[in-house]
C-alpha cells in the first residue's frame, strides 16, 4: 500500500502496511509550530486499527520541541486506543535530539523495522 501525504514540509508515506503493525515513513523535518496538518494526517493513518504504529524517521532531518510535542500526543492517542506508537531509524543527528528531550523514556525507539517487529514477537 503506498498512500502520500505532504504537510507542513513533512512528507508521510505508508512503507509497510500488515497485519503486524504499520509503518508510516516520514520524510522532511518534524518542526515548527505549523504542523498541525502533519498531526492531522498522522492521526487519521495511525489511528484507524489497534496494530503497532511504526514511525519510520530515516528519512527526517529534524526535530524540534513542536516535533517532539506532536510525537508525544500521538503516542498518547494510540495508547488511548490500545495501540503503541514505536520510532525506528532515526538518523543520528535525530536520535540525538529525540533522547536529549529524553522521548525514549516514553516512546521505544529501534535501530530499523526488522528489530522492532521482532520485539513485538517478544512480547
Amino acid at each position: 500500500m503506498s498512500q502520500n501525504s505532504v504537510s507542513s514540509g513533512v512528507e508521510i508515506k505508508v512503507a509497510r502496511d500488515e497485519s503486524q503493525a504499520l509503518v508510516l515513513r516520514l520524510t522532511g523535518a518534524l518542526q515548527g509550530n505549523a504542523l498541525s496538518d502533519a498531526e492531522l494526517n498522522l492521526r487519521d493513518l495511525s489511528l484507524r486499527s489497534q496494530r503497532p504504529v511504526f514511525f519510520d524517521l530515516s528519512e527526517t532531518m529534524s526535530v524540534d520541541e513542536d516535533g517532539v510535542r506532536l510525537l508525544i500526543r500521538l503516542a498518547r492517542a494510540l495508547h488511548t486506543k490500545h495501540a503503541k506508537l514505536h520510532i525506528v531509524s532515526p538518523n543520528p543527528s535525530v536520535e540525538r535530539s529525540l533522547r536529549t528531550a529524553n522521548l525514549h523514556t516514553l516512546i521505544p525507539m529501534f535501530a530499523n523495522v526488522p528489530q522492532a517487529l521482532e520485539c513485538l514477537e517478544i512480547a
